[in-house]
């Protein structure tokens, strides 16, 4: 009786060790992928520049969405009220959502006119957006341009309640709520934007 006590409190002690361990470990691999997909934005985007450096401004290349996949990388958000600069890749999936802040692929890209949607772990890269107020800003960079986006409101929704489609170019940035809760929850905080610039 003692011996299948002590191999049961054993198997138990061990479960919780590796979810102690597994929360961290994702939590850095999160970071060192971020890492890594800004390093190779920043370098395209360098590259671009340096091979089309002139005296005027071309137009932006457009982006071709027909030829992207799952979580490649299609840009960088920065958002300075809360200190983020964070990778934006194609998709949501959990694959996706490791890496950097994941582009809904349903919704237009973002400074195209109608709704584009950014989406990312409210445990990971935005844990802070609950911050963000009426009039901040919020900045994405594509190899096509930079577009600026004002907040205009901030609301929670259950999930699957819908995100109308606008006619101007829009974004809103989407993670689960509560924000101090580490698994899927039945609410979505979403933080609304129009486009400034």
């Amino acid at each position: 009786m003692k011996s299948k006590k002590f191999w049961l409190g054993s198997l138990l002690a061990a479960i919780g060790l590796c979810l102690l361990i597994s929360i961290p470990l994702y939590f850095i691999q999160s970071h060192a992928s971020k890492t890594k997909l800004l390093k190779d934005y920043n370098k395209q985007e360098q590259a671009l520049t340096s091979d089309f450096a002139t005296d005027y401004q071309l137009p932006p290349k457009p982006i071709n969405r027909k030829n992207q996949k799952d979580d490649d990388l299609i840009g960088k958000l920065v958002i300075p009220k809360i200190s983020l600069e964070v990778p934006i890749v194609e998709g949501t999936d959990q694959k996706a959502l490791k890496k950097g802040a994941g582009h809904l692929t349903t919704s237009v890209a973002a400074g195209e006119n109608g709704t584009s949607v950014i989406a990312a772990h409210n445990t990971t890269f935005f844990h802070h957006i609950g911050e963000l107020a009426l009039k901040d800003t919020v900045q994405v960079d594509t190899l096509s341009g930079t577009k600026t986006f004002e907040v205009y409101e901030t609301k929670v929704v259950k999930t699957g309640d819908p995100i109308y489609n606008t006619v101007t170019p829009s974004l809103v940035l989407e993670t689960c709520y509560p924000f101090d809760v580490g698994t899927e929850t039945p609410y979505r905080y979403l933080v609304f934007t129009k486009v400034i610039n």
